[in-house]
């Protein structure tokens, strides 16, 4: 049985469970309630949703909205403000961010469009139409929906990558050359293609091919993945890690010879000898696994592990990009609207000249200009000039201020170079029709309002920064001691996979100035949500050299203590240890892996809380970029060499780098202690810092 079949014959058990949730569902709550997409049923002996609209004539009242990369609460604030009808959003709705443009349109369009938008409920409460309060929420029914669609972009996205892979299994044992020759011949196959779908696969087909001949051990790797029954594949798609050693024999001595001969004369540090090591003395692994950092996305990623036995190894993970899976919306090409829409909306065929611009708060202005000879920072140039990108929030400002037109569209803190949003003489339609592809997103007209809403909405928008932290942010960065561990840890309760968002860094830099506290946070998040989860005595004391008793923590304590020590407290520490011991949160620089020799780290230097400052931590920063340049010059040269992409370039120095001030939790028993990258050992000095 296929992964597709499989799949297939597990839908219709899903489904019908899903049936019957949103049966059970489909009565209604507390209250009458209105919803844009499929307004419940209520009591005959009560009016009808519609009717308590109707009658209450502040919803006619024409209104202005200007509301720029909002949110829901502040919407409900603005309308609030322009009606004298009272709004509010459900506590978990609050944060849903969106951009809302309208001049002289009725205050009930704009609550039918944002329920419509989002999927979500407006509840009417009181006795009289002036005094109905509307409270914006979401039914179980629409949930369940959306729980739906996350479950079948899943499906989908699994699915595109292993027809992507599946179409690459015949060339297992293709020599390179080949591979390469017959990457030219789909390319060219692409470029006579006329249906756009067909183009797209076929320029995925040459970027498959030619992947193979560039990354050691991929041939095999998809050898060993041609082998994988569908419950593997479930298992893969769930986050197992597959891994084939020579040791355990999972590996073939074939397979290990070619990934040692490979993998040696593809390494950048410098470790030719390797070829010669007798292959019983090596250290050979060969892996894949799914990676998910996006919830766009799911990407193969393949994974070799060489060195000698009882000496240094290196793992190296390639991101194969021309191996990504996406949901089938997300690949549809663009056409032309239906004629009927354009007839119903003749303003669509207007031609227009478009040239938004940034609209920046002071904290972003680009740096005053380099002295003469000086070059820019590394983090500068990744970051670029903010005045350079925007967000959609300005484009569709610019859109709306050309054509008038209302227009309601979700917002995510994400950037774009401002000259992918610069047209003359195109139809608006067509302008529409780019911005989306750009923005991965869909638009429609619905009633007066162009909406536009991202394609995987109901996942993404948990992966961005609230406004309310932003705004928080943008007093305490004025601060020279920000960021304190409170804020940091502040930061680091946002969801995990928001942290491994490369464009959502670079609009926080470019937008909002937040730039290396994303990245302590983050790289830190273990031992700082510790420090969250603990009230301002128990944070006074576990940064203190007294540390915090460990007998105080509750279960949830213990697991995130378990975690940032990287332990299992049960077996690796008796109950009459961990009875007397106290856990110590202090700082130092983290480690600097040199591509010289990989082997090599620099000693932790363990400094107490009362050092860490803003200021201090930016100096230390910049001291250690300079150590690294020479090492990164080294390793971006060989990645280029490797035809890597800029933005896997740009991934693997981070990897490299990395933010040199670590946040390091210690298990102190005694004078001995326990980090999660160190063996138990050293001393306490009592003065608050910890020697190794």
């Amino acid at each position: 049985m296929t992964i597709r079949s499989f799949l297939f014959f597990l839908a219709p058990i899903r489904s019908r469970l899903v049936l019957f949730l949103l049966l059970a569902a489909s009565c209604p709550l507390n209250g009458p309630a209105f919803s844009a997409e499929t307004p419940p049923t209520v009591e005959s002996a009560s009016p009808a949703p519609d009717d308590f609209f109707s009658r209450d004539p502040r919803l006619n009242k024409l209104i202005t909205v200007r509301l720029k990369a909002g949110d829901l609460k502040e919407l409900a604030d603005t309308l609030s403000g322009l009606t004298g009808a009272r709004y509010y959003v459900a506590k978990e709705l609050e944060e849903i961010k969106l951009t809302v443009l309208a001049k002289e349109v009725t205050a009930r369009s704009v609550m039918e469009q944002v329920a419509r938008m989002f999927h979500l409920t407006w509840r009417v409460h009181g006795d009289k139409p002036e005094r109905y309060r509307y409270q914006l929420t979401q039914t179980l029914r629409e949930r369940l929906a959306e729980e739906e669609r996350r479950r079948k972009d899943e499906d989908e996205m699994l699915l595109h990558m292993v027809e992507k892979l599946d179409a690459l299994l015949p060339y297992t044992r293709t020599p390179k050359e080949e591979l390469k020759l017959r990457a030219e011949e789909a390319k060219a196959r692409a470029e006579a293609e006329k249906d756009e779908a067909e183009k797209r696969r076929w320029q995925e087909h040459a970027g498959a091919l030619e992947s193979m001949g560039l990354n050691p051990g991929l041939q095999d790797a998809l050898h060993l993945y041609s082998q994988l029954a569908p419950d593997d594949m479930i298992r893969l798609r769930n986050g197992e890690k597959f891994n084939y050693t020579l040791a355990d024999r999972t590996l073939s001595r074939d397979a290990a010879e070619r990934l040692q001969k490979e993998q040696s004369r593809n390494t950048p540090f410098g470790q030719e000898k390797l070829a010669e090591v007798p292959l019983d003395r090596m250290r050979l692994e060969l892996g894949f696994h799914l990676n998910r950092d996006r919830p766009d996305q799911v990407i193969f990623v393949l994974r070799t592990t060489i060195g000698e036995q009882d000496k240094g190894y290196m793992i190296t993970e390639h991101y194969n990009s021309a191996l990504k899976g996406v949901p089938d919306r997300t690949r549809i090409p663009l056409r032309e609207p239906d004629p009927r829409l354009l007839e119903a909306h003749p303003i669509l065929k207007k031609k227009i000249a478009l040239a938004p611009e940034p609209d920046l708060p002071p904290e972003a202005a680009p740096k005053p200009e380099k002295k003469p000879g000086e070059e820019p920072s590394r983090f500068d140039q990744e970051t670029g000039n903010p005045r350079d990108f925007i967000d959609s929030a300005d484009f569709f400002a610019a859109l709306h201020e050309k054509t008038g037109q209302p227009i309601l569209a979700d917002y995510y803190l994400r950037t774009y170079e401002k000259t992918k949003f610069k047209w003359d003489g195109v139809a608006i339609w067509d302008v529409l029709n780019r911005a989306a592809e750009s923005l991965q997103s869909e638009w429609a007209v619905k009633g007066d309002f162009v909406t536009v809403r991202r394609h995987n909405y109901f996942s993404e928008r948990t992966l961005d920064v609230p406004n309310r932290l932003l705004r928080r942010w943008k007093i305490a960065r004025t601060r020279p001691d920000f960021p304190t561990l409170d804020e940091l840890s502040e930061i680091a309760v946002l969801p995990e996979p928001a942290f491994k968002l490369w464009d959502l860094e670079l609009a926080l830099r470019r937008r909002h100035g937040i730039r290396e506290e994303w990245g302590l946070a983050g790289n830190n998040r273990d031992s700082l949500l510790l420090y969250a989860s603990l009230p301002p005595e128990g944070r006074r004391k576990i940064v203190s050299a007294a540390g915090l008793p460990l007998a105080g923590f509750t279960g949830e304590q213990l697991r995130l203590c378990e975690k940032a020590l990287r332990m299992e407290m049960p077996r690796e520490i008796s109950p009459e240890d961990a009875a007397k011991s106290r856990i110590l949160l202090h700082l130092r620089p983290d480690k600097v892996f040199e591509y010289q020799d990989w082997e090599k780290v620099h000693p932790p230097v363990y400094l107490a809380p009362s050092q860490f400052k803003g200021d201090w931590y930016r100096a230390k920063q910049e001291e250690r970029d300079r150590d690294q340049d020479p090492a990164l010059e080294k390793a971006q040269a060989w990645l280029k060499s490797m035809n890597a992409s800029d933005e896997e370039i740009a991934g693997a120095r981070r990897k490299i780098r990395g933010p040199r001030i670590g946040i390091v939790t210690l298990l102190q028993v005694g004078n001995r202690y326990w980090a999660y990258d160190r063996p138990p050992g050293g001393e306490s000095s009592g003065d608050g810092e910890v020697k190794p």
